[in-house]
């Protein structure tokens, strides 16, 4: 299982599941690194649960796992329910739980005497609340939830969760003016969240609401868009919400929004400078990617700013977002970044050809490969065409075409028709002008000689997923990693490993690793868990991830050669935004070999034969990806 990456997006972690914004912990949810229990042979029982640890909060679920060992043999009932305990004493439950304080109660038995145990847990309470709770407006759910800036034409939405079957409405609040009201409508079904109410009589609220329709099935939640007026003024800006309804009691509630707005009309214009690295730029506050990899230096637009982030428009009609303390709002009168790009040329260096463009200041760009992988298209926003040729390599036989366009204001684009398809590439500044450099496929002797590989063993200060007798994840990856490395190195393969023990190597240091040791290939071994909410006995196997689309005949390969050599169920080819397998400079994929939660496969984890034909597995996977990519 994969720790979440610093800037963005967690695995999918079920069979219907999207990518999560937020990031799951680096081993199952809650989980931390204790010493490995192992279960006694003999003598009566000893319970030891992995996860959930006592008094951990988990999400609104209405049924999860329990998982954890106890002594081989014995009999062992969760909530009164039997729960199978396997060869090597773990257990894996998967329980119904309510809202609210909840509690496991496990007992096991055996000829030897018996043990019990209590797990306490807290269950997010997602129901809606009922009609006769009152008037309820649970506040934390209140958007806009961060301070950020307004311009006339934004559209600004406001929500909150509160009691089913109300009338809403909200308002617009300055030192001197009141704006609205404004209505509201309850979306039918929306799951909510377990948040703090607040709640008030009826003489305290105003008296102008409409009639509120019967109280439906589900419901509860309350949605409006407010669109801000040209020229709205002042300091800053209240959302007041409030919310009336026919209930038990005739009550009415009302709560402000913890965000405040902040008019910005007629505000000098302001650039803001990257200060940091590599840099993701968001299409909005922890959502998809706008463009990857922005360099230290990069300019662009200020537009805004809401609660951590900062609103950035590289081009009109294109916002993307960024996070505050990874920018520098520079001074009043800094001139905004732009470049008229008069000049494109190419140079051949190795297996790299580089496309170099004139620009005159770091500006934010966004490169993209179609899936023939054979045309590359880069956009560059803030730049205008003043180009009249392009100059090439009269050593490059790579590049077969270089195609210069302004479809749009400030967003200059090239298409680049490649002979081949692509192996990797590389986008970067040296100084203001900005390098594209495309990679040749390595050249392959016999079997893998010739080519370097990149093999990482997810994890290893965090832990990783923990099985339920206490196998670490780190430790299953890096047995496999090592088995892995024998079996390419037999192959004739030269291999690069981001770790060969416990020292701790960051996320972000592993493509490093990768880079500086000439990669032809990055493999990331890992072994799999779920979240509260799914079920591990119904979904699980193996699964295998890539994110650029010349990397994704890599995963369909290994992905592929794990299933035949494991026989295990299938877990999915998916496109994965993970830290691990972003780069961009070769072929990446992360495969997550079994699910270290179920007890069974925590078991064939640790014996010889599974570890030597999972490693085999890949390694014959890279083999026919290398055969398939490379024939002549």
């Amino acid at each position: 299982m994969i720790a979440p990456p610093r800037t963005l997006l967690i695995k999918r972690r079920t069979l219907i599941g999207v990518l999560l914004l937020a990031g799951l912990p680096a081993a199952v949810p809650g989980a931390t690194s204790p010493p490995r229990f192992k279960p006694p042979l003999s003598g009566r029982p000893v319970i030891h649960v992995i996860y959930p640890a006592d008094s951990q909060s988990i999400a609104a679920v209405d049924s999860t796992f329990i998982i954890g060992s106890v002594n081989p043999g014995s009999t062992l009932t969760i909530n009164n329910r039997p729960v199978t305990v396997y060869r090597t004493g773990g257990f894996l439950g998967w329980l119904p739980v309510q809202p609210g304080g909840f509690v496991f109660r496990l007992k096991a038995r055996n000829k030897s005497g018996s043990d019990s145990a209590l797990v306490h847990v807290r269950i997010a309470d997602a129901r809606p609340i009922p009609s006769d709770s009152g008037a309820v407006i649970r506040t934390p759910s209140i958007h806009p939830t961060w301070n950020r800036t307004i311009r006339g034409g934004d559209e600004i939405p406001v929500s909150f969760d509160g009691t089913v079957g109300g009338a809403a409405r909200f308002e617009i609040l300055s030192r001197r003016d009141t704006l609205g009201p404004y209505p509201m409508i309850e979306l039918k079904g929306q799951a909510l969240t377990d948040f703090q109410v607040f709640r008030r009589d009826e003489a305290s609220a105003p008296d102008d609401f409409s009639e509120p329709s019967a109280a439906p099935n589900g419901g509860g939640r309350y949605h409006g868009i407010w669109n801000v007026p040209e020229g709205v003024r002042g300091d800053s800006l209240r959302v007041r919400v409030s919310l009336r309804g026919r209930w038990k009691k005739r009550e009415s509630a009302t709560a402000f929004a913890p965000g405040v707005l902040i008019p910005v009309d007629g505000r000098p214009v302001r650039v803001v400078e990257l200060t940091d690295s590599v840099q993701t730029l968001r299409t909005g506050p922890r959502l998809g990617y706008f463009t990857i990899f922005q360099p230290y230096g990069v300019r662009s637009r200020w537009w805004g700013e809401a609660g951590p982030w900062t609103i950035l428009r590289p081009a009109p009609g294109y916002d993307a977002w960024i996070e505050t303390e990874k920018t520098r709002l520079l001074p009043e009168g800094t001139p905004l970044p732009t470049s008229a790009i008069v000049r494109l040329s190419t140079s051949v260096e190795g297996q790299w050809v580089r496309l170099l463009v004139g620009t005159s200041e770091r500006l934010p760009f966004k490169v993209t490969v179609d899936d023939d992988l054979r045309n590359v298209h880069v956009l560059i926003f803030g730049a205008t065409s003043n180009t009249d040729w392009v100059e090439p390599d009269p050593k490059d036989d790579l590049i077969d075409n270089v195609v210069w366009s302004q479809t749009v204001p400030e967003v200059y684009q090239i298409d680049v028709r490649l002979t081949q398809p692509l192996w990797g590439y590389d986008a970067h500044y040296e100084d203001r002008r900005l390098v594209v450099a495309f990679r040749r496929a390595p050249v392959v002797k016999s079997g893998l000689s010739g080519l370097t590989i990149a093999v990482d063993p997810g994890h290893s200060a965090d832990p990783g997923a923990i099985g339920p007798t206490g196998l670490m994840e780190k430790d299953a990856n890096l047995r496999l990693a090592t088995n892995l490395k024998a079996a390419l190195e037999k192959m004739g393969a030269r291999v690069v490993m981001t770790r060969t023990g416990d020292e701790d190597v960051p996320l972000y240091e592993r493509p490093a690793l990768a880079l500086a040791g000439r990669a032809d290939l990055f493999v990331s071994v890992h072994n799999n868990a779920v979240p509260d909410g799914i079920n591990p006995l119904a979904h699980n196997g193996t699964g295998t991830y890539y994110y650029e689309p010349f990397s994704r005949a890599l995963a369909k390969a290994v992905h592929r050669g794990v299933l035949t050599a494991t026989g295990l169920d299938d877990y999915g080819l998916t496109q994965g935004n993970f830290a691990v397998i972003r780069p961009t400079q070769y072929p990446a994929t992360l495969v997550e070999c079994s699910f270290i939660i179920i007890p069974q496969q925590e078991e064939m984890l640790e014996t010889e034969k599974f570890v030597t034909r999972t490693a085999q597995g890949i390694a014959d996977g890279i083999a026919d990806f290398v055969r398939e990519r490379l024939k002549p």
